[in-house]
C-alpha cells in the first residue's frame, strides 16, 4: 500500500487502493481454513477491546 503515498489524485489514488486490494484478496484466499480462522478470532479481539 505504500504506492497510495504517491497518488497525486483521487482517482489515481482509488486505482491503486483497488489494485492493492485485489492483491491482498488473492493472497488471503489461497491460505488454508484455519489460519483464516485464527485471523478472523484476531480482528474480533481487537474490536471487543
Amino acid at each position: 500500500m505504500k504506492k497510495l503515498l504517491n497518488s497525486k489524485t483521487p482517482k489515481e489514488f482509488w486505482k491503486v487502493f483497488s489494485q492493492e486490494r485485489a492483491k491482498i484478496i488473492q493472497k488471503q484466499r489461497k491460505l488454508p481454513f484455519l489460519k483464516k480462522l485464527k485471523i478472523l478470532e484476531k480482528m474480533d479481539e481487537l474490536i471487543i477491546k
